[in-house]
């Protein structure tokens, strides 16, 4: 190393030195935009994975598939057992448990 120095020393002169640091402090720069911009990117993702679904959205779009098939669902609420459980005065359990293949509408 000291080999090293003292060869660089001998054989540079002071603005080469001096442009020399100039460019690594521009190159460091450059690394530190680089990665705060990564950093940026990847938290954005975190919080948008993380974030909460906008259930207006979803009700938005439940809501207009359902305006295109009025009659589907209706079977729900002829059944006793909903009636009994929608009725907020005599509903004995706070939750329903519907069952079914995936994609039957429940």
């Amino acid at each position: 190393m000291r080999r090293h120095r003292s060869l660089i020393e001998s054989q540079a002169n002071l603005l080469q030195i001096e442009e020399s640091q100039q460019s690594r402090a521009y190159h460091e720069a450059q690394f530190k935009l680089i990665r705060d911009a990564e950093e940026s990117r990847r938290r954005t993702t975190v919080n948008t994975w993380l974030h909460a679904a906008s259930t207006e959205t979803d009700q938005y779009n439940a809501s207009s598939i359902r305006s295109e098939y009025p009659d589907t669902g209706g079977w729900l609420f002829d059944m006793n057992k909903f009636k009994a459980w929608f009725d907020p005065q005599f509903c004995s359990t706070p939750a329903l448990w519907l069952n079914g293949i995936p994609g039957a509408g429940k």
